[in-house]
């Protein structure tokens, strides 16, 4: 992009593809040797050797049977657009739980639903099936070892493995998730692949945006498979240590070489929320952007971006008038992510609590600006969005706030106040929310009246997410998952 048009105190324009660097060659293709073996029903699984950075090779891909009509949660928030709605939702009254289920390690990802399991990844590179009806152990596979985090510059999560949410493939019945490595050259993140039903290894490759050093990139965006690829975002540590940048690769399901759009900033400008990259329509991919280092010549700092693939290229872009001022206060737009309405607006809203409405066609370039709206006073927005015909649930860190979206304008309606909301999940005619103290609550949609409450463990994560399947919902909260149902 021209200087000039850089240096605007206020951004919003559609590109051309093309306009924007950071496409690049992809990260190189080192794998494991991939073999089917290594799960057991019940019970943990032997964990794979780990080569060094010496093996390097396209390993083979091997698909199992699609699961499609059987995978009810395969992805953050339900659906590619991320929108939080569930088929189904627990009978009406007190909440209380099916079962419980104790796992290795801590859950910072959204449990999926597929094949009749719930699939969950922990902090210490362990993919666990549960089933879904019971929550006894179908499989259990240890990837690896994950990264030390105190040998890490900057950060909160210690151990550092699987810390996003995976995302399953119905169609080739392959779970995909990225685990954060400690191998013999160095921490690395590695894209692998595991079949829904078995456990089995399928695939895997390192997926480290190029020219970036894995020791300050965290891994945390929701994946999302579209376009024939799975797509990995990236932004920086807790502490904002080192010079990391943001990121998007897109890995080919098929196998070989990732290619990556990186942030053209000097530093930063992450792209981190926990909903990960958003499917919108036309084959767009949405994701948004944090702080970054200019205060004067606009790059790419908090902004909501229009991907294509293949590439990923970028298409289109909306920052605020203020984005500098943004940067300078560390109020990224990335602590969400998109949120898409049926008929194509977009909502984004980020650290300052300010919800932008946007008018963008087919998003191959994202709008103009519609409407501004506060939604959280004094606070933030942090996690995913909920969207429900044009009434879209932002989790402000005060509570969660309802806004009404209109042909150009965005209104607050009501709010619970229940500190530390995760992102909430719309089931049944009712909103479902799962906060960082654990407690989950029933809330009616019209009025932000709390209907049926239940108490779970404390969340580790500080972006909480329930899924939902039928007449259940599901949390995991530390290293318990639980499966929640009415009276």
């Amino acid at each position: 992009m021209p200087a000039a048009l850089r240096s605007l105190p206020g951004v919003t324009a559609l590109l051309a593809a093309g306009l924007l660097a950071g496409c690049g060659s992809g990260p190189p293709t080192a794998t494991r040797p991939v073999s089917p073996g290594g799960t057991s029903a019940g019970g943990s699984a032997t964990a794979p050797s780990v080569p060094g950075p010496s093996e390097v090779g396209a390993g083979p891909t091997v698909t199992g049977a699609p699961v499609t009509g059987d995978a009810p949660w395969p992805t953050y928030g339900g659906d590619g657009a991320r929108t939080g709605l569930s088929r189904g939702a627990p009978p009406a009254g007190a909440l209380r739980p099916a079962w419980t289920a104790h796992v290795d390690g801590a859950v910072y990802g959204e449990p999926l639903v597929a094949d009749g399991a719930v699939l969950v990844a922990t902090e210490h590179d362990t993919v666990t099936a549960l089933d879904a009806a019971t929550g006894a152990v179908r499989w259990s596979r240890h990837l690896a070892t994950p990264v030390d985090g105190a040998s890490l510059p900057c950060g909160d999560i210690d151990p550092s493995g699987i810390t996003s949410t995976p995302a399953v493939d119905p169609a080739t019945g392959t779970l995909w998730v990225v685990a954060f490595e400690q191998a013999a050259g160095g921490p690395a993140h590695h894209l692998v692949g595991l079949d829904v039903r078995t456990g089995a290894l399928t695939s895997d490759r390192v997926v480290d945006p190029p020219g970036l050093s894995p020791t300050v990139e965290q891994q945390r965006g929701a994946l999302l498979v579209a376009g024939g690829s799975v797509l990995v975002a990236y932004g920086g540590l807790d502490g904002d240590c080192g010079p990391y940048k943001g990121a998007v690769v897109a890995a080919p399901e098929a196998g070989g070489a990732p290619t990556a759009f990186v942030v053209p900033a000097a530093r930063e400008g992450g792209i981190w929320s926990p909903p990960g990259p958003v499917a919108a329509a036309g084959g767009h991919v949405l994701v948004t952007t944090g702080n970054a280092a200019s205060r004067s010549v606009y790059d790419d700092a908090n902004a909501v971006l229009a991907l294509t693939l293949p590439g990923p290229t970028v298409t289109g872009l909306y920052a605020p008038a203020d984005w500098a001022q943004l940067s300078a206060a560390d109020l990224d737009l990335s602590s969400t992510s998109p949120a898409v309405l049926a008929d194509g607006r977009v909502v984004a809203a980020g650290k300052q609590g300010v919800a932008y409405l946007l008018a963008g066609g087919d998003l191959g370039g994202v709008g103009h600006q519609a409407a501004v709206a506060t939604a959280c006073a004094g606070s933030g927005a942090y996690g995913g969005m909920a969207v429900d015909g044009t009434t879209v649930v932002v989790p402000c860190r005060n509570g969660l706030r309802a806004l009404t979206v209109g042909t150009g304008s965005l209104t607050p309606a009501w709010q619970l106040a229940t500190p530390g909301p995760g992102t909430p999940l719309v089931a049944g005619g009712k909103v479902f929310d799962l906060a960082r103290s654990g407690e989950v609550d029933e809330v009616d949609p019209a009025t932000g009246a709390v209907t049926a409450r239940a108490t779970l463990p404390p969340a580790q994560t500080p972006f909480p997410a329930l899924s939902g399947a039928g007449a259940r919902i599901y949390a995991a909260t530390g290293s318990v998952v639980t499966a929640l149902t009415g009276a």
